[in-house]
């Protein structure tokens, strides 16, 4: 193999532009790949992922690993898992980038010479990895567009067990479930779901001041503070709390989802 010039590891370095344009002209093709899959509870053909492995490639450039899979089907799998991975942790990478690099990753997986083992074996340790796997998904559920976290492996005939699961629930008319079946780490498809959503959900908010004045103790600092500042014979208003520093800790301890105007809060 040639020698290539390394490939972009900053954020910064990444072209999500040019990502999200490829992403939009072969979307269709690959979603037909992965429902494919999803519905024979299999791994996706060399076909969707080599179109996956383009639309990331046009991300990181041409002297990547992905793109050199996107033209070949080949590339070194420990390198694309780096890149894919460099793509995954980029802050503003959306749902369904995050949906195919797992897809892809179940792949490579799969398809990575290894160790002599059973064809069965591989077969289901993939699909074990696949269950193991959530990936964002929309489903309309009682008539309404739901953002939600589901198991890679889901076939059509589960996926629409889910939905009717959700919709007999009576949380599936609030807002603050909806909320939380948006976390990342929440299993939409899990029985318990319902209870696992009144087990860590604290509260709805307004606003953030709202969420701050009734998650924090800003209160008592804020009186602690003007004693403070009294002591020291300063004005009231010299010395005040920063609100967005407060609100930045205040995401460190919950898990905050900001939905149509209001904020709903959850446990971590």
């Amino acid at each position: 193999m040639n020698e290539r010039e390394p490939t972009p590891r900053s954020h910064e370095q990444i072209d999500l532009e040019r990502l999200r344009r490829a992403a939009n002209r072969f979307e269709n093709a690959i979603t037909l790949g992965i429902e494919a899959a999803r519905s024979a509870g299999r791994e996706i053909d060399d076909g969707t992922a080599q179109l996956i492995a383009h639309v990331l490639g046009r991300g990181l450039g041409r002297d990547s690993q992905l793109a050199e899979h996107g033209r070949t089907r080949q590339g070194n799998p420990e390198a694309m898992r780096a890149e894919f991975m460099t793509l995954w942790e980029h802050p503003r990478s959306g749902g369904l980038t995050r949906e195919w690099i797992n897809w892809l990753g179940t792949y490579l997986l799969h398809t990575e010479p290894g160790p002599e083992v059973p064809d069965g074996d591989r077969v289901e340790a993939a699909r074990a990895l696949l269950r193991s796997t959530l990936v964002t998904d929309q489903l309309n559920v009682g008539g309404a567009t739901l953002t939600v976290n589901i198991p890679a492996s889901l076939t059509g005939p589960e996926l629409r067990e889910v939905v009717a699961r959700l919709e007999q629930l009576p949380e599936i008319f609030e807002q603050s479930f909806h909320a939380f079946l948006t976390l990342p780490d929440v299993d939409a498809s899990a029985e318990n779901v319902a209870d696992l959503f009144e087990q860590y959900f604290v509260g709805r908010f307004e606003a953030e001041d709202d969420a701050i004045d009734g998650l924090t103790p800003i209160d008592e600092w804020e009186t602690r503070l003007g004693e403070w500042t009294a002591e020291l014979g300063l004005p009231a208003e010299a010395v005040t709390l920063d609100r967005s520093v407060i609100s930045a800790q205040l995401r460190e301890v919950y898990d905050v989802v900001e939905m149509e105007g209001r904020i709903y809060a959850f446990i971590r």
